[in-house]
């Protein structure tokens, strides 16, 4: 994790822009922009394209997946249709962001399901992990062109089953 930030550092620090060339150091058009980003995530983070995505884009496997209409799939490989805290996955789109489009989960339901049925006595949460995304920024000394900002973002990769919050002891 130490080596993945001081990679991002070192990429932050490169990124930004110079006064001294006519086309700054790090400062890209937003062609160059996706280029770039797109090489730094294949060699450095082992990123690419996530065949979810191409799944949850595909017109043909679109289904509208509710809490009501869930049956439990126990010989299922995904997860999603095992737990007792159901989710679908939907795309977050951000074209100010590398990766642009994320895989998201949202649960399909406020409690769990519990033989059959949703029991309210327990809640589904959704699951967070860190992720490191490239923001577009604006290059100060020329509006026109672009570099990257090194962020960090929580995404929603699941979610589980789990007892309310008591207040008692």
């Amino acid at each position: 994790m130490l080596r993945v930030f001081m990679i991002f550092l070192f990429f932050a620090l490169w990124c930004t822009c110079s006064s001294e060339a006519k086309k700054p150091v790090g400062c890209f058009s937003k062609k160059e922009l996706v280029d770039h980003a797109e090489h730094f995530m294949a060699k450095y983070l082992h990123w690419s394209h996530n065949h979810m995505i191409q799944s949850l884009e595909d017109p043909n496997s679109r289904t509208e997946p509710s809490c009501s209409n869930f049956k439990l799939q126990t010989s299922s490989a995904d997860y999603n249709n095992r737990s007792v805290s159901p989710w679908r996955y939907r795309i977050d789109h951000d074209e100010e962001r590398f990766p642009s489009r994320i895989a998201v989960a949202e649960c399909l339901c406020e409690g769990c399901v519990i033989n059959g049925e949703e029991n309210r006595s327990y809640n589904s949460v959704l699951v967070k992990r860190s992720q490191l995304v490239l923001k577009r920024i604006k290059c100060p000394l020329n509006p026109d062109m672009y570099s990257f900002k090194v962020t960090m973002v929580k995404v929603p990769v699941a979610c589980t089953c789990l007892r309310p919050i008591s207040s008692q002891q």
